[in-house]
C-alpha cells in the first residue's frame, strides 16, 4: 500500500513538475531520489509504530510513538542547524 501510495507520487510529480516550474535548476532524478526516500523513512515509521504496539499492545502508545518520532527528528534538524562546531 505504500509503495502504491509513492509510486503515485512520483508519477504525479514527473507528470506535473515540469509543467508548473518545479524543475528549475532540479533535475528529474533529483525529485525521483527525494520521492523515494519520503517513502522509505514513511516505511521506518511505520515499522516503528508496529513495534511499538507489539510491546506494549496498546494502539494509543504505538501511535503517540510514531507521530512523536518525527516531531523529536525535526526538533533536533532544528537544533542542529544553530550548531556551530
Amino acid at each position: 500500500m505504500l509503495a502504491l501510495a509513492t509510486l503515485v507520487a512520483l508519477a504525479a510529480l514527473v507528470v506535473l513538475a515540469p509543467r508548473v516550474g518545479l524543475t528549475k535548476g532540479l533535475p528529474l532524478d533529483h525529485i525521483i531520489a527525494a520521492t523515494v526516500a519520503t517513502g522509505l523513512m514513511c516505511l521506518v515509521f511505520a515499522a516503528l509504530a508496529f513495534a511499538a504496539g507489539a510491546a506494549t499492545g496498546n494502539r494509543s502508545i504505538a501511535v503517540s510513538v510514531a507521530s512523536s518520532a518525527p516531531l523529536a527528528g525535526f526538533v533536533v534538524e532544528g537544533l542542529g542547524a544553530q550548531s556551530s562546531c
